[in-house]
């Protein structure tokens, strides 16, 4: 029997964990020093490659979504706590979508315009904009460490749930349960240093999910 969901379920799986782990823990995410006029102006400068990566990460945070649905549909006995944490993990992966798509075009459009004004917007005068721009824009995003983190527990809960509900094998379930614990440890915003250890903690995810999605596949006939 053809199970229609089988194949964008299991390209859920695969390329959730692995758009992160290639656009926010390999080096491609610019990264900004300095003071905040010199972030804003560094942002304006590699607008090109801060959009599509922000732009890719939304589409995995969407992704996301249908990891969590696929985790829910493979539980035998649904119950509050599964029911809970599919709310949890949906709405996290949904905050991310906006707040990742934000980052790709309001952001840059507003750090072009700021360094497009020149002076006037650059200037120590201005300095309370400067630094509040970029602490919300680059250093601390609104909300993005609590919906990353949301997301996160909700794949180790329905990992954890479904090992013990007998609707994940150990080969899944365990690399599932012990990446996500990786990254919500040392990355929770799903950004971390490059080949650092939320890098490897998607590559463990990746194992797990990628076991999952060859299971799926072979459903199709």
């Amino acid at each position: 029997m053809l199970r229609w969901s089988a194949a964008p379920q299991a390209l859920c799986l695969v390329f959730f964990p692995l758009s992160f782990l290639l656009l926010s823990n390999t080096g491609l995410h610019p990264g900004f020093g300095g003071t905040p006029a010199e972030q804003i102006q560094a942002l304006a400068a590699d607008a090109a490659r801060w959009r599509w990566v922000h732009l890719g990460m939304a589409g995995g945070s969407l992704l996301g979504i249908g990891v969590i649905l696929t985790l829910r549909s493979l539980m035998p006995r649904p119950h509050l706590a599964v029911h809970a944490a599919t709310v949890l993990g949906v709405a996290g992966a949904a905050l991310l979508t906006g707040i990742f798509t934000l980052e790709a075009t309001l952001i840059v459009e507003l750090a072009q315009a700021c360094v497009g004004a020149g002076a006037t917007c650059l200037s120590p005068a201005n300095q309370a904009f400067l630094d509040r721009f970029a602490d919300l824009a680059l250093n601390r995003v609104p909300l993005l460490f609590q919906s990353g983190g949301a997301l996160l527990a909700a794949i180790f809960a329905l990992g954890v749930m479904g090992q013990t509900l007998k609707g994940l094998a150990v080969r899944e379930s365990l690399p599932l349960m012990a990446g996500s614990v990786v990254v919500f440890l040392y990355g929770p915003a799903l950004h971390g240093a490059p080949l650092g250890l939320t890098f490897f903690g998607f590559l463990i995810m990746l194992v797990g999910t990628g076991a999952l999605a060859i299971r799926l596949l072979r459903t199709i006939v």
